[in-house]
């Protein structure tokens, strides 16, 4: 029988994906030799792809399934989503000519849905199967279904030689963290993100220690993930699950606090290590697309004894034989509701059982009988040698649910109808998604989960909302990861007190905290009609008014990492414009040349350049120049090093440690000072270089952690000590370069916004008469 398998051409972004693919296709590989297995690999992006190369490579997954004529053609990847690549095959053939379809199902079917409903015609009468990896995830498709019976069930497998009880690493991490035999370890590991109710884990473990004799201690493993809940409109700005963290453990004793390790992201051998050192596994996860759980299932691979929320795909590692439990959820009026006693009650029963290295192995080796990757091949062989049958199309309820929770081109506003709740349609489908239906019993504590909620109150979505509706014009000074001006060269605003008041009726510009931003605002407002005090870069100290001297205050990037020739990183990851809004190609050399002289030439030559060039189609400062990306490569190549890997947005975020890495921005700070791409990499343990800095008279008023690695600290200047303000549209200069200006263009705006050729005097000026403090 001849397979063809659609794979992706490189690996998720999503952390579970990156495991499940590579172990489905390792247990495809472990079909009897009846089965001839041929690949066919499609880029993630291939319709951008397809638009701007000459590649096609629909036309040529077409061209292969005539020419080969497989028995089967099967999807195992979620990206690129398999209806969407049928849908553009369908432009190009008949889908009646395909053979029958294997379709892997993920979690994210449920927000790819309208995509499946377009393609619901077309693969009418055809024989298919989709494949679920747990029971409940089949109970969702089959709510869907007209007929349920093309749906089949076969787990993401775990890979045995990966993840196992290992003896010796627990006695040697033990033993590392001076934790005693004696000692509990609670775990959790895996995305810390709203929906994983990570911080709900976190209370609970501070309320069990506290009235607890038993030494206990919580481990948490994993990347902070502020995406939110998208299918409710809820997005966060990065940085508020840590800020939520961190108002968690404010007032709590120390020794509660110094119990708590935040591993961050870590290799296969140190997640193994961990799960075989800890006592327990604890995942509260409300996903709403929690179709497996490749962390649990792993976790339960190292014979871990694990409580899981009855939800989703955890409920299908319930059983007695490998120690896992499931912990009651209902969904209610007001949101989704966990049995959270439940996880003082899986404490006890630990403490009453004696545990031995014996037991886990045992545990271990009884979950990998059915779920690891050696063990499935013969139920995978079964699978696809059964007959198919005729899909018969999904039924009304995919229309409906896909217009409320379906991907959207358009960005979704909060909309509490779309919440948990038994009073919506959320209720109707994700009720699947609970094997037990377990009314609450009056002893037990149970807490209510209310993700949009929560997000309200402690974010100023209302606020910037309001401003937004408007028809004056509002300045938002916003905290650090703003989704407002997400992306990859955007600022991170700063406020320091709430969102301000309406300043002036006129329109003016969105603020952004470089010097032209900064310089030009304190010339048009008065400081009376800021209702609260600012925070500006502390190195733009020369730009304030004497009259706006009392509302300012000075703000600092602080990382724990410094990069010189005595501490070399092995990593540079190089940024900066491909025109001058953050340096032109003569300062781009300038700045290698110096970095070349800080590290050495040889040292650099041994690391690895990562260099990323946002192309921005328009220059600031004049005219845009196509030849500046050759300016900026050559300089690149000429002054560090020939092998330079040159990366794309979304390949820079999927990134997850920049640990050993240095974060050198090619920006002078002439439109934005600290950008999103500097907080994107340092709150992943990037490092910066180490430099003398110029003292400016202020005293640190407040610091505060914006991730694991980086924080930001707020200065009261001391203006007495500062030289008086010189405004630089009063020198004779402005009079000369605004003539010069007008005389060799044609339409010349004359006027404070950041588009004119106020923008160009400024950084010139300042180019030539650079401020000091003496």
């Amino acid at each position: 029988m001849n397979l063809l398998i659609i794979r992706s051409a490189e690996l998720s972004t999503w952390g579970s994906c990156k495991v499940i693919s590579p172990n489905l296709q390792a247990t495809y590989k472990l079909l009897s030799d009846r089965f001839t297995l041929t690949w066919f690999d499609i880029p993630v992006k291939y319709v951008q792809q397809e638009i701007d190369s000459s590649s096609s490579h629909i036309i040529d997954l077409s061209l292969k399934i005539k020419n080969e004529k497989p028995d089967q053609i099967i999807f195992i990847d979620h990206l690129p989503n398999p209806a969407e690549i049928l849908n553009n095959l369908s432009l190009v053939m008949e889908l009646d000519q395909l053979p029958p379809l294997v379709f892997h199902i993920y979690g994210d079917f449920t927000y790819f849905s309208k995509d499946w409903l377009e393609l619901t015609p077309k693969l009418i009468n055809h024989p298919v199967k989709f494949v679920t990896a747990s029971s409940s995830q089949k109970n969702l498709l089959s709510y869907f279904c007209e007929d349920s019976r093309v749906i089949e069930q076969f787990c993401f497998p775990v890979n045995s030689e990966e993840y196992y009880f290992d003896s010796e690493a627990r006695i040697k991490l033990r033993k590392e963290m001076q934790i005693s035999d004696q000692d509990i370890v609670i775990l959790y590991s895996g995305r810390i993100s709203l929906q994983k109710n990570v911080d709900v884990l976190l209370k609970e473990y501070l309320k069990l220690i506290k009235n607890s004799t038993q030494c206990i201690h919580l481990w948490i493993v994993g990347a902070f993930d502020d995406l939110g809940a998208p299918f409710m409109g809820v997005e966060t700005n990065e940085g508020y699950l840590y800020s939520k963290f961190e108002s968690i453990l404010a007032g709590h004793p120390k020794d509660f606090i110094n119990k708590i390790k935040f591993w961050g992201i870590q290799n296969k051998e140190k997640l193994r290590e961990i799960k075989s050192a800890a006592d327990q596994f604890i995942s509260l996860s409300l996903y709403h697309d929690e179709d497996y759980g490749m962390s649990p299932a792993e976790a339960l691979a190292c014979g871990l004894p694990t409580l899981l929320t009855d939800w989703g795909g955890y409920s299908s590692f319930a059983s007695k034989n490998w120690r896992c439990q499931l912990m009651p959820v209902s969904i209610t009026e007001f949101g989704l509701q966990i049995k959270t006693s439940a996880i003082k009650e899986f404490l006890n029963t630990y403490l009453e059982c004696y545990i031995n290295d014996t037991d886990r192995k045992r545990w271990s080796n009884e979950f990998l009988s059915q779920f690891s990757i050696k063990e499935n091949g013969l139920k995978l062989e079964s699978i696809l040698s059964t007959s198919f049958r005729v899909f018969k199309g999904f039924n009304w309820a995919l229309a409906p649910f896909s217009q409320q929770y379906g991907k959207s081109s358009e960005h979704k506003t909060l909309n509490a109808n779309t919440g948990p709740s038994d009073k919506n349609f959320y209720f109707q489908v994700y009720k699947n998604y609970i094997s037990q239906d377990d009314a609450p019993d009056k002893e037990s504590t149970y807490d209510t989960i209310q993700w949009m909620y929560d997000y309200i109150k402690n974010s100023e979505v209302e606020l910037v909302t309001e401003a937004r509706k408007s028809n004056r014009s509002y300045h938002h000074y916003l905290k650090p990861f703003s989704k407002n001006y997400y992306g990859p060269t955007n600022p991170a605003l700063l406020f320091d007190g709430k969102i301000t008041t309406k300043l002036i009726d006129k329109k003016i510009w969105t603020l952004r905290d470089g010097l032209v931003p900064v310089c030009l605002f304190f010339k048009e407002h008065l400081p009376n009609k800021f209702a609260g005090e600012i925070a500006i870069h502390k190195s733009l100290w020369f730009l304030v008014p004497d009259h706006w001297r009392e509302k300012v205050l000075f703000y600092e990037i602080k990382n724990e990492v410094q990069f010189s020739k005595s501490q070399l990183p092995q990593k540079i990851f190089i940024t900066g414009m491909l025109n001058s809004t953050l340096a032109d190609p003569e300062e781009f050399d300038q700045d290698l040349v110096s970095l070349k002289e800080i590290l050495g030439k040889e040292n650099i030559e041994k690391m690895e350049i990562l260099a990323f060039l946002p192309n921005k189609k328009a220059n600031l400062w004049g005219s845009w120049e196509e030849e500046n990306l050759l300016k900026f490569s050559h300089s690149l190549f000429r002054n560090i090093k020939n092998e330079v890997q040159f990366s794309e947005w979304q390949n820079i975020q999927s990134e997850t440690n920049f640990s050993n890495s240095l974060y050198y921005e090619i920006n002078r700070g002439y439109f934005i000072k600290d950008t999103f791409t500097k907080h994107f990499a340092l709150s992943r343990g990037a490092g910066l270089l180490k430099s003398s800095v110029v003292e400016v008279p202020c005293e640190l008023i407040k610091t505060h952690k914006l991730s694991l690695y980086h924080s930001i600290n707020i200065y009261r200047p001391n203006f007495t000590k500062i030289p008086a303000y010189i405004n630089p549209f009063d020198h004779e200069y402005f009079e000369y370069f605004k003539k010069l200006f007008e005389s060799n263009t044609k339409n010349p705006k004359a006027s404070t916004s950041w588009d004119s050729w106020f923008a160009s005097y400024l950084k010139k000026y300042y180019k030539l008469y650079p401020p000091t403090i003496l």
